[in-house]
């Protein structure tokens, strides 16, 4: 029954989001179509992010608006962030969207379905700080909490103090 005002209302984005994933596509269509506003590009609704530019030609517009289509309904190895995509920055020797170099081998191996990712040592190491500060948290909360006995707190400890060598030194 609310979807039904809210199509009588004309408002389609929260008759797309009652539907949730039941309508597929047709529900991004929708929300996508809806955001566009006078002057301004409309939105993807899965990212947030504009599906082109205010500053783009026409011509770019177009593209990029065929690209979003693309995108939703097409084959996704085929577009330019799935295998087609990767194996055109490998020829032409770029670099993927996180900085690395796209190669022949990870491009054949894409098209087969598995996404080959090499880690900089910064990704890496802002991971293994992000698991050391969740087990911080938890450490704290076990003795803030009154119901934990002191042997309990003492076996956390030497539990998080495990935990902490597997992050460091996971050999």
């Amino acid at each position: 029954m609310e979807a039904a005002r809210d199509i009588r209302g004309g408002d389609f984005i929260d008759t797309a989001k009652q539907f949730g994933g039941v309508l597929g596509p047709y529900g991004n269509v929708i929300s996508m179509l809806n955001t566009k506003r006078e002057g301004e590009p409309p939105k993807d609704p899965f990212t947030g992010q504009p599906v082109y530019s205010k500053l783009d030609s026409p011509a770019d517009k177009y593209i990029k608006q065929m690209e979003w289509w693309w995108k939703l309904f097409g084959p996704s190895s085929i577009s330019s962030s799935g295998a087609l995509g990767y194996t055109a920055k490998a020829i032409a020797g770029d670099k993927d969207k996180w900085g690395v170099e796209a190669t022949g081998a990870k491009a054949l191996l894409k098209w087969m379905g598995i996404n080959v990712g090499s880690l900089d040592p910064q990704s890496v190491m802002a991971t293994r700080k992000f698991r050391i500060r969740e087990l911080d948290a938890e450490i704290h909360k076990i003795f803030r909490d009154p119901k934990y006995s002191k042997e309990d707190r003492q076996n956390a400890l030497q539990q998080l103090r495990i935990e902490r060598q597997k992050i460091l030194n996971p050999e």
